[in-house]
């Protein structure tokens, strides 16, 4: 037999249990929410608080008020956003003299604007928004000295000792053997 779908939009008859699910539907633990909905502090109010949190109405409560505080919460976001990104148009359209100033009271004052510092960063700021600039990132491979060919580690030890205003290995070497044509016996 399917289960009836229970509207708990309404508060809950029970003071207490409708103080608990609020408690808990904003992050308040059970046990914190148990005393602080009036429930007596005793030897059992986890298993109390337990029993209290799994009855069908309270639970059934607490869904219903974390999904309303989540789907309020993606409104204002989206509005915000869309707010945000409307003002950028309007300061475009302001900028490029599309749009006539008006005075405190919301009258036209029969003057134009033009502020292109004003158009070009709300251009990019509505670009990053799209996600029209996407910086790549070379991502550097990470190798270690053991893995390099005798002539790459040569040459990346010469470019440290350059860099580091110190001769390099193959010139210290020369230096301290004398000339590399010299046999030694």
């Amino acid at each position: 037999m399917a289960e009836e779908l229970q509207d708990y939009s309404e508060p809950l008859d029970n003071a207490q249990r409708e103080k608990f699910a609020q408690l808990v539907s904003l992050g308040i633990s059970p046990t914190a929410a148990y005393t602080q909905a009036g429930y007596k502090n005793t030897n059992n109010s986890s298993c109390n608080h337990s029993k209290t949190r799994r009855r069908d109405d309270v639970s059934g409560r607490i869904r219903h008020l974390q999904m309303e505080f989540h789907r309020a919460l993606t409104e204002r976001i989206l509005y915000t956003k869309q707010d945000v990104i409307d003002g950028l148009w309007d300061t475009v359209a302001l900028a490029r003299g599309a749009k006539e100033m008006v005075d405190r009271q919301g009258k036209n004052t029969g003057q134009f604007a033009v502020d292109l510092k004003a158009a070009i960063n709300a251009y990019n700021l509505l670009g990053m928004e799209l996600g029209m600039f996407v910086k790549e990132t070379r991502r550097r491979e990470d190798r270690h000295l053991e893995d390099l060919p005798d002539d790459e580690l040569a040459a990346a030890a010469r470019a440290a000792a350059e860099r580091l205003g110190k001769p390099s290995p193959d010139t210290a070497r020369h230096e301290n053997t004398g000339s590399s044509s010299k046999a030694v016996h």
